[in-house]
């Protein structure tokens, strides 16, 4: 069973985040829920690049999927999404299907998404400190945020970073390593403002 929360950035937009921190037969337990209720330590995964909360969990088996297993040992477990996937498509300020929605970049994710999400957390089960886990560019988002707000270091108890990604290497498909150099503008024209995905079957055909 796990809890949908959301939570509004400094700039308006809401991010979909996902809890789970009751082990089979802990339904009726209040965890992280101030006096009297069972305290557990507290773990905030975030995904890579084009991905949602939902890569953390598409292993159902126990024993494969890291957030069932950490779940089993005790822990809160929290799953992040980054604004524009399909569940933080809104915001206080922009329709999903205007430009200025879209106008974000890896930037905002650590300027508000990562420490809007870390705050929101800490605040909701009453704890001084997480544990982050990172994939791949939800590594490279925390590197950012941590070195915009200093101060978020001491909210972090431990950072796990897996397939760290700091910066794009060169790829071997000579179209794709094209694409990923080229300005912004280039950007624009082959994959529009929008969502990058909903041209995906496009490109799927041409790559």
């Amino acid at each position: 069973y796990a809890e949908e929360h959301v939570v509004q950035t400094g700039d308006g937009y809401l991010l979909g985040l996902h809890r789970l921190c009751w082990r089979k037969g802990e339904e009726s337990l209040r965890v992280n829920a101030g006096h009297g209720s069972v305290q557990k330590e507290v773990v905030y995964l975030h995904h890579g690049l084009l991905m949602n909360s939902e890569v953390w969990v598409c292993m159902t088996e126990k024993e494969r999927c890291l957030p069932f297993m950490l779940v089993e040992r005790g822990y809160d477990v929290w799953l992040g999404n980054n604004r524009g996937n399909k569940y933080s498509k809104k915001s206080t300020r922009f329709s999903p299907s205007s430009n200025d929605f879209w106008n974000f970049s890896m930037d905002q994710f650590a300027f508000h998404d990562i420490p809007d999400s870390i705050d929101y957390i800490l605040a909701t089960t009453s704890q001084p400190s997480l544990s982050y886990i990172g994939f791949s560019q939800g590594t490279a988002q925390a590197f950012a945020t941590l070195s915009i707000h200093p101060t978020l270091n001491d909210k972090i108890d431990v950072f796990i970073a897996l397939a760290p990604a700091m910066s794009p290497a060169g790829l071997r498909n000579g179209i794709v390593d094209s694409l990923v150099k080229a300005s912004p503008e280039v950007l624009f024209l082959a994959f529009g403002r929008r969502s990058i995905l909903s041209s995906a079957t496009m490109w799927q055909s041409i790559l």
